[in-house]
Protein backbone atom coordinates (compact mmCIF):
# COMPACT_ATOMS: atom_id res chain seq x y z
CA UNK A 1 0.00 0.00 0.00
CA UNK A 2 1.31 3.09 -0.93
CA UNK A 3 1.45 6.47 1.96
CA UNK A 4 -0.79 9.31 0.13
CA UNK A 5 1.72 11.62 1.48
CA UNK A 6 3.56 10.27 -1.73
CA UNK A 7 0.98 10.98 -4.14
CA UNK A 8 2.14 14.54 -6.29
CA UNK A 9 0.33 17.66 -5.31
CA UNK A 10 -0.27 18.54 -9.08
CA UNK A 11 -1.45 16.74 -12.07
CA UNK A 12 1.40 14.59 -14.08
CA UNK A 13 2.09 17.21 -17.56
CA UNK A 14 3.12 13.96 -19.50
CA UNK A 15 0.25 11.96 -19.02
CA UNK A 16 -1.87 14.89 -19.57
CA UNK A 17 -0.47 15.22 -23.14
CA UNK A 18 -0.40 11.70 -23.88
CA UNK A 19 -3.77 11.62 -22.70
CA UNK A 20 -4.94 14.02 -25.17
CA UNK A 21 -3.97 11.53 -27.82
CA UNK A 22 -5.74 8.93 -26.15
CA UNK A 23 -8.54 10.43 -26.35
CA UNK A 24 -8.83 11.54 -29.47
CA UNK A 25 -8.14 8.30 -31.01
CA UNK A 26 -10.50 6.29 -28.72
CA UNK A 27 -13.66 8.85 -29.90
CA UNK A 28 -12.88 7.60 -33.20
CA UNK A 29 -11.88 4.17 -33.03
CA UNK A 30 -15.44 4.04 -31.11
CA UNK A 31 -17.59 5.55 -33.41
CA UNK A 32 -18.18 1.59 -34.94
CA UNK A 33 -21.15 1.03 -32.46
CA UNK A 34 -23.10 4.51 -33.39
CA UNK A 35 -22.56 3.08 -37.26
CA UNK A 36 -23.85 -0.57 -36.88
CA UNK A 37 -27.53 0.51 -37.00
CA UNK A 38 -27.26 2.66 -40.40
CA UNK A 39 -24.50 -0.44 -41.48
CA UNK A 40 -27.49 -2.67 -40.56
CA UNK A 41 -30.08 -0.84 -42.52
CA UNK A 42 -27.84 0.24 -45.40
CA UNK A 43 -26.30 -3.14 -46.23
CA UNK A 44 -29.26 -5.39 -44.51
CA UNK A 45 -26.69 -6.82 -41.84
CA UNK A 46 -28.00 -9.42 -39.36
CA UNK A 47 -26.74 -9.18 -35.73
CA UNK A 48 -24.12 -11.80 -36.35
CA UNK A 49 -22.77 -10.61 -39.30
CA UNK A 50 -22.93 -7.20 -37.50
CA UNK A 51 -20.73 -8.77 -34.39
CA UNK A 52 -18.38 -10.47 -36.88
CA UNK A 53 -17.27 -6.73 -37.85
CA UNK A 54 -16.58 -6.17 -34.33
CA UNK A 55 -14.35 -9.26 -33.92
CA UNK A 56 -12.58 -8.85 -37.14
CA UNK A 57 -11.60 -5.23 -35.80
CA UNK A 58 -10.79 -6.64 -32.51
CA UNK A 59 -8.39 -9.20 -33.80
CA UNK A 60 -6.82 -6.23 -36.03
CA UNK A 61 -6.30 -4.25 -32.70
CA UNK A 62 -5.01 -6.74 -30.54
CA UNK A 63 -2.91 -9.24 -31.81
CA UNK A 64 -0.18 -7.18 -33.50
CA UNK A 65 -0.03 -5.43 -30.02
CA UNK A 66 3.31 -7.06 -28.93
CA UNK A 67 5.20 -6.73 -32.06
CA UNK A 68 4.50 -2.87 -31.27
CA UNK A 69 4.87 -3.71 -27.40
CA UNK A 70 8.71 -5.05 -28.29
CA UNK A 71 9.50 -2.12 -30.86
CA UNK A 72 8.46 0.53 -28.55
CA UNK A 73 11.06 -1.01 -25.93
CA UNK A 74 13.62 -0.81 -28.41
CA UNK A 75 12.80 1.91 -30.91
CA UNK A 76 10.94 4.19 -28.48
CA UNK A 77 7.28 5.59 -27.99
CA UNK A 78 6.73 9.02 -28.80
CA UNK A 79 6.29 9.25 -32.68
CA UNK A 80 4.92 6.04 -33.51
CA UNK A 81 2.05 6.82 -30.60
CA UNK A 82 1.68 10.15 -32.67
CA UNK A 83 1.27 9.01 -36.28
CA UNK A 84 -1.52 5.93 -35.33
CA UNK A 85 -3.81 8.04 -34.41
CA UNK A 86 -4.09 10.38 -37.30
CA UNK A 87 -3.48 6.88 -39.03
CA UNK A 88 -6.89 5.55 -37.69
CA UNK A 89 -8.99 8.89 -38.09
CA UNK A 90 -7.90 8.44 -42.07
CA UNK A 91 -9.59 4.93 -42.57
CA UNK A 92 -12.22 5.31 -39.87
CA UNK A 93 -13.55 8.01 -42.15
CA UNK A 94 -13.61 6.30 -45.33
CA UNK A 95 -16.23 3.39 -43.92
CA UNK A 96 -19.49 5.92 -44.68
CA UNK A 97 -18.57 5.80 -47.89
CA UNK A 98 -17.73 2.35 -48.64
CA UNK A 99 -20.29 0.00 -50.78
CA UNK A 100 -20.39 -3.26 -49.64
CA UNK A 101 -19.93 -5.00 -46.56
CA UNK A 102 -16.48 -6.41 -47.01
CA UNK A 103 -14.84 -3.20 -47.65
CA UNK A 104 -16.57 -1.89 -44.70
CA UNK A 105 -14.35 -5.05 -42.93
CA UNK A 106 -11.51 -4.45 -44.50
CA UNK A 107 -11.57 -0.19 -43.55
CA UNK A 108 -12.25 -1.74 -39.79
CA UNK A 109 -9.44 -4.13 -40.18
CA UNK A 110 -7.05 -1.26 -41.50
CA UNK A 111 -8.15 1.44 -38.92
CA UNK A 112 -8.08 -0.65 -35.79
CA UNK A 113 -4.18 -1.57 -37.13
CA UNK A 114 -4.12 2.28 -36.11
CA UNK A 115 -5.02 1.49 -32.77
CA UNK A 116 -2.61 -1.88 -32.31
CA UNK A 117 0.26 0.33 -33.02
CA UNK A 118 -1.06 2.67 -30.67
CA UNK A 119 -1.70 1.37 -27.17
CA UNK A 120 1.40 -0.35 -26.31
CA UNK A 121 3.53 2.83 -27.03
CA UNK A 122 1.33 5.28 -25.87
CA UNK A 123 1.13 2.86 -22.09
CA UNK A 124 4.51 2.97 -22.36
CA UNK A 125 5.19 6.88 -22.69
CA UNK A 126 2.99 7.18 -19.91
CA UNK A 127 4.73 5.09 -17.62
CA UNK A 128 8.27 6.38 -18.26
CA UNK A 129 7.67 9.75 -18.07
CA UNK A 130 5.91 9.49 -14.76
CA UNK A 131 8.15 7.43 -12.61
CA UNK A 132 5.79 8.81 -9.29
CA UNK A 133 2.46 8.16 -8.82
CA UNK A 134 2.16 6.08 -11.13
CA UNK A 135 -1.62 4.91 -10.76
CA UNK A 136 -2.53 8.16 -11.02
CA UNK A 137 -0.69 8.65 -14.45
CA UNK A 138 -1.71 5.30 -15.81
CA UNK A 139 -6.15 6.13 -14.67
CA UNK A 140 -5.03 9.85 -16.49
CA UNK A 141 -4.63 7.67 -19.39
CA UNK A 142 -7.16 5.30 -18.93
CA UNK A 143 -10.03 7.81 -18.37
CA UNK A 144 -9.10 9.87 -21.23
CA UNK A 145 -9.62 6.48 -23.58
CA UNK A 146 -13.00 6.11 -21.87
CA UNK A 147 -14.37 9.30 -22.34
CA UNK A 148 -12.98 9.39 -25.46
CA UNK A 149 -15.24 6.34 -26.16
CA UNK A 150 -17.88 7.89 -24.30
CA UNK A 151 -17.53 10.93 -26.52
CA UNK A 152 -17.81 9.04 -29.84
CA UNK A 153 -21.75 8.17 -30.14
CA UNK A 154 -22.64 12.17 -29.54
CA UNK A 155 -19.54 13.21 -31.64
CA UNK A 156 -20.72 11.23 -34.75
CA UNK A 157 -24.02 11.33 -34.63
CA UNK A 158 -23.88 15.30 -35.28
CA UNK A 159 -22.30 14.59 -38.69
CA UNK A 160 -24.57 11.24 -39.30
CA UNK A 161 -27.75 13.39 -38.92
CA UNK A 162 -26.08 16.04 -41.40
CA UNK A 163 -25.19 13.95 -44.22
CA UNK A 164 -26.49 10.32 -43.22
CA UNK A 165 -23.48 7.46 -42.88
CA UNK A 166 -21.47 9.68 -45.46
CA UNK A 167 -21.09 11.67 -42.40
CA UNK A 168 -17.80 10.10 -41.76
CA UNK A 169 -16.07 12.01 -44.71
CA UNK A 170 -15.39 14.71 -42.02
CA UNK A 171 -13.33 12.85 -40.14
CA UNK A 172 -10.34 13.41 -42.92
CA UNK A 173 -9.52 16.32 -42.93
CA UNK A 174 -10.27 16.84 -38.96
CA UNK A 175 -7.39 14.14 -38.79
CA UNK A 176 -4.91 16.49 -40.23
CA UNK A 177 -5.92 20.02 -38.45
CA UNK A 178 -5.41 17.09 -35.13
CA UNK A 179 -2.32 15.29 -36.15
CA UNK A 180 -0.82 19.07 -36.39
CA UNK A 181 -2.18 19.54 -32.79
CA UNK A 182 -0.42 16.71 -31.54
CA UNK A 183 2.54 17.24 -33.06
CA UNK A 184 3.20 20.54 -30.93
CA UNK A 185 1.77 18.92 -27.52
CA UNK A 186 4.41 15.72 -28.40
CA UNK A 187 7.14 17.81 -28.90
CA UNK A 188 6.93 19.15 -24.74
CA UNK A 189 7.21 15.82 -23.87
CA UNK A 190 10.35 14.96 -21.49
CA UNK A 191 13.21 13.17 -23.12
CA UNK A 192 13.46 9.42 -21.71
CA UNK A 193 16.82 7.83 -21.99
CA UNK A 194 16.68 5.10 -24.87
CA UNK A 195 16.76 1.42 -22.75
CA UNK A 196 20.00 -0.36 -22.72
CA UNK A 197 20.17 -3.19 -24.41
CA UNK A 198 19.90 -6.38 -22.68
CA UNK A 199 23.39 -8.43 -21.96
CA UNK A 200 22.99 -11.25 -23.75
CA UNK A 201 21.49 -14.32 -22.10
CA UNK A 202 19.82 -11.70 -19.39
CA UNK A 203 16.06 -12.53 -18.84
CA UNK A 204 14.52 -9.07 -19.90
CA UNK A 205 10.37 -10.33 -19.29
CA UNK A 206 8.90 -11.82 -15.88
CA UNK A 207 6.72 -14.15 -14.69
CA UNK A 208 5.06 -15.93 -17.01
CA UNK A 209 2.15 -16.73 -14.89
CA UNK A 210 1.28 -13.37 -13.93
CA UNK A 211 0.96 -12.24 -17.49
CA UNK A 212 -1.60 -14.91 -18.33
CA UNK A 213 -3.58 -14.55 -15.17
CA UNK A 214 -4.17 -10.43 -15.92
CA UNK A 215 -4.64 -11.42 -19.42
CA UNK A 216 -7.63 -13.55 -18.02
CA UNK A 217 -8.87 -11.27 -16.29
CA UNK A 218 -8.68 -8.66 -18.78
CA UNK A 219 -10.69 -11.10 -20.89
CA UNK A 220 -13.29 -11.27 -18.54
CA UNK A 221 -14.02 -7.71 -18.25
CA UNK A 222 -13.34 -7.06 -22.09
CA UNK A 223 -16.12 -9.18 -23.46
CA UNK A 224 -18.32 -7.68 -21.56
CA UNK A 225 -17.05 -4.64 -22.04
CA UNK A 226 -17.72 -5.33 -25.62
CA UNK A 227 -20.99 -6.64 -25.99
CA UNK A 228 -22.30 -3.73 -23.92
CA UNK A 229 -20.95 -1.27 -26.34
CA UNK A 230 -21.91 -3.42 -29.93
CA UNK A 231 -25.54 -4.10 -28.54
CA UNK A 232 -27.01 -1.79 -25.75
CA UNK A 233 -28.15 0.44 -28.52
CA UNK A 234 -29.99 -2.26 -30.39
CA UNK A 235 -31.23 -4.00 -26.96
CA UNK A 236 -33.12 -0.37 -26.15
CA UNK A 237 -34.51 0.08 -29.25
CA UNK A 238 -35.75 -3.48 -28.95
CA UNK A 239 -37.26 -2.36 -25.41
CA UNK A 240 -38.98 0.80 -26.78
CA UNK A 241 -36.28 3.40 -26.60
CA UNK A 242 -35.69 5.92 -28.96
CA UNK A 243 -32.35 5.73 -31.20
CA UNK A 244 -31.43 9.15 -29.69
CA UNK A 245 -31.94 8.00 -26.17
CA UNK A 246 -29.95 4.78 -26.82
CA UNK A 247 -27.20 6.37 -28.25
CA UNK A 248 -27.07 8.14 -24.92
CA UNK A 249 -27.20 5.68 -23.00
CA UNK A 250 -24.36 4.04 -24.18
CA UNK A 251 -22.27 7.24 -23.78
CA UNK A 252 -23.47 7.46 -20.72
CA UNK A 253 -22.17 3.96 -19.44
CA UNK A 254 -18.99 4.74 -21.62
CA UNK A 255 -18.50 8.02 -19.42
CA UNK A 256 -19.02 6.14 -16.08
CA UNK A 257 -16.02 3.81 -17.47
CA UNK A 258 -13.93 6.99 -17.34
CA UNK A 259 -15.31 7.72 -13.68
CA UNK A 260 -14.13 3.92 -12.66
CA UNK A 261 -10.28 4.40 -14.38
CA UNK A 262 -9.99 7.95 -13.02
CA UNK A 263 -10.56 6.52 -9.33
CA UNK A 264 -9.03 2.68 -10.17
CA UNK A 265 -5.12 4.21 -10.51
CA UNK A 266 -5.08 6.33 -7.28
CA UNK A 267 -7.36 3.72 -4.91
CA UNK A 268 -4.88 1.22 -6.14
CA UNK A 269 -1.82 3.28 -4.87
CA UNK A 270 -3.65 3.33 -1.59
CA UNK A 271 -5.51 0.01 -1.63
CA UNK A 272 -3.14 -1.76 -3.06
CA UNK A 273 -4.09 -3.25 -6.86
CA UNK A 274 -5.56 -6.48 -6.11
CA UNK A 275 -8.34 -5.57 -3.60
CA UNK A 276 -9.39 -2.95 -5.84
CA UNK A 277 -9.43 -5.56 -8.70
CA UNK A 278 -11.60 -8.06 -6.72
CA UNK A 279 -13.86 -5.18 -6.28
CA UNK A 280 -14.47 -3.91 -10.09
CA UNK A 281 -15.73 -7.52 -10.63
CA UNK A 282 -18.40 -8.08 -8.30
CA UNK A 283 -19.22 -4.38 -8.88
CA UNK A 284 -19.73 -5.71 -12.20
CA UNK A 285 -21.71 -8.48 -11.29
CA UNK A 286 -24.21 -7.05 -8.89
CA UNK A 287 -24.49 -3.93 -11.37
CA UNK A 288 -25.63 -6.00 -14.55
CA UNK A 289 -28.09 -7.88 -12.34
CA UNK A 290 -29.92 -4.75 -11.60
CA UNK A 291 -29.68 -3.32 -15.21
CA UNK A 292 -30.71 -6.69 -17.23
CA UNK A 293 -34.03 -6.41 -15.12
CA UNK A 294 -34.92 -2.70 -13.74
CA UNK A 295 -36.31 0.13 -15.46
CA UNK A 296 -36.45 4.04 -15.14
CA UNK A 297 -33.79 5.95 -12.76
CA UNK A 298 -32.91 2.40 -11.32
CA UNK A 299 -31.33 1.17 -14.70
CA UNK A 300 -30.13 4.06 -15.40
CA UNK A 301 -28.14 3.97 -12.27
CA UNK A 302 -26.95 0.51 -12.65
CA UNK A 303 -25.50 1.34 -16.16
CA UNK A 304 -23.76 3.91 -13.95
CA UNK A 305 -22.43 1.52 -11.98
CA UNK A 306 -21.67 -1.02 -15.08
CA UNK A 307 -19.63 1.50 -16.04
CA UNK A 308 -17.76 2.34 -13.27
CA UNK A 309 -17.27 -1.62 -12.67
CA UNK A 310 -15.40 -2.45 -15.89
CA UNK A 311 -13.31 1.09 -15.96
CA UNK A 312 -12.13 0.05 -11.87
CA UNK A 313 -9.69 -2.42 -13.41
CA UNK A 314 -8.57 -0.53 -16.90
CA UNK A 315 -5.44 1.35 -14.97
CA UNK A 316 -4.92 -1.64 -12.37
CA UNK A 317 -4.12 -4.31 -15.23
CA UNK A 318 -1.64 -2.28 -17.23
CA UNK A 319 0.46 -1.40 -13.83
CA UNK A 320 0.23 -4.84 -12.52
CA UNK A 321 1.52 -6.16 -15.67
CA UNK A 322 4.41 -3.02 -15.69
CA UNK A 323 5.15 -4.28 -11.84
CA UNK A 324 5.58 -7.71 -12.73
CA UNK A 325 7.77 -6.71 -15.99
CA UNK A 326 9.95 -3.62 -14.94
CA UNK A 327 12.39 -4.77 -17.66
CA UNK A 328 9.82 -4.94 -20.16
CA UNK A 329 6.88 -2.75 -20.12
CA UNK A 330 6.22 -1.96 -23.35
CA UNK A 331 5.70 -5.90 -24.26
CA UNK A 332 4.32 -6.28 -20.60
CA UNK A 333 1.38 -3.86 -22.01
CA UNK A 334 1.19 -4.85 -25.20
CA UNK A 335 0.45 -8.47 -24.25
CA UNK A 336 -2.07 -7.20 -21.69
CA UNK A 337 -3.99 -4.86 -24.41
CA UNK A 338 -3.74 -7.11 -27.17
CA UNK A 339 -4.46 -10.46 -26.40
CA UNK A 340 -6.65 -9.57 -23.23
CA UNK A 341 -8.65 -7.40 -25.59
CA UNK A 342 -9.70 -10.20 -28.06
CA UNK A 343 -12.58 -11.20 -26.31
CA UNK A 344 -13.99 -7.64 -26.79
CA UNK A 345 -14.70 -8.90 -30.24
CA UNK A 346 -15.31 -13.03 -29.50
CA UNK A 347 -17.98 -11.58 -26.70
CA UNK A 348 -19.91 -9.44 -29.36
CA UNK A 349 -19.42 -12.07 -32.10
CA UNK A 350 -21.17 -14.91 -29.12
CA UNK A 351 -23.75 -12.60 -28.04
CA UNK A 352 -24.79 -11.68 -32.37
CA UNK A 353 -25.24 -15.46 -32.61
CA UNK A 354 -26.93 -16.42 -29.47
CA UNK A 355 -29.49 -13.13 -30.13
CA UNK A 356 -30.23 -15.09 -33.69
CA UNK A 357 -30.83 -17.97 -32.55
CA UNK A 358 -32.77 -16.92 -29.32
CA UNK A 359 -33.23 -13.47 -28.75
CA UNK A 360 -31.02 -10.35 -27.93
CA UNK A 361 -32.92 -9.84 -24.56
CA UNK A 362 -31.28 -13.61 -23.77
CA UNK A 363 -27.69 -12.78 -24.99
CA UNK A 364 -27.25 -10.01 -23.36
CA UNK A 365 -28.49 -11.92 -19.62
CA UNK A 366 -24.95 -13.97 -20.29
CA UNK A 367 -23.06 -11.74 -19.44
CA UNK A 368 -23.86 -10.77 -16.10
CA UNK A 369 -21.52 -14.41 -14.98
CA UNK A 370 -18.88 -13.51 -17.06
CA UNK A 371 -16.89 -11.21 -14.60
CA UNK A 372 -17.39 -14.36 -12.05
CA UNK A 373 -13.91 -16.06 -13.67
CA UNK A 374 -12.33 -13.20 -13.45
CA UNK A 375 -13.15 -13.34 -9.34
CA UNK A 376 -11.62 -16.91 -9.16
CA UNK A 377 -8.59 -16.61 -12.04
CA UNK A 378 -7.19 -13.72 -9.88
CA UNK A 379 -7.28 -16.30 -6.48
CA UNK A 380 -3.83 -17.61 -8.04
CA UNK A 381 -2.51 -13.96 -8.18
CA UNK A 382 1.20 -13.85 -6.00
CA UNK A 383 1.41 -10.59 -4.22
CA UNK A 384 5.22 -10.89 -4.60
CA UNK A 385 4.57 -9.95 -8.27
CA UNK A 386 3.95 -6.73 -7.11
CA UNK A 387 5.28 -4.65 -4.79
CA UNK A 388 1.93 -2.48 -4.64
CA UNK A 389 -0.07 -5.55 -4.71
Amino acid sequence: MQNSSLLPRRLPTAALIVAVSHFMLEMCSNMLPALYPLLQAELDLNFEQIGRLALVGTLAGSLPQPFFGWLADRTGSRWITLGSVVFLWVFMSLIGVSPNYLLVMALIVLARLGSASYHPPAATLVRETNTQASGLAMSIFSVSGNWGSAAAPVFIAVFLGWYGLRGTLALFPLALVLGGILFFLFLKLPTVAPRPKPVKGQRTTGPWLAIVIIILVVGTRTWVQGALSSYIPLWLIGQGVSETAAAAQLSMVLFSMGIGSLIGGPLSDWLGRVPVMYGSLILMILAQLVYFSAAGPLQTLAGVLVGIGIGLSFPITLLLAQDAWPNAIGLASALIMGIGWIPFGVGSWVVGLIADASSLEAAMQTLIWVPAIGVVVMLFWRNEWSATS
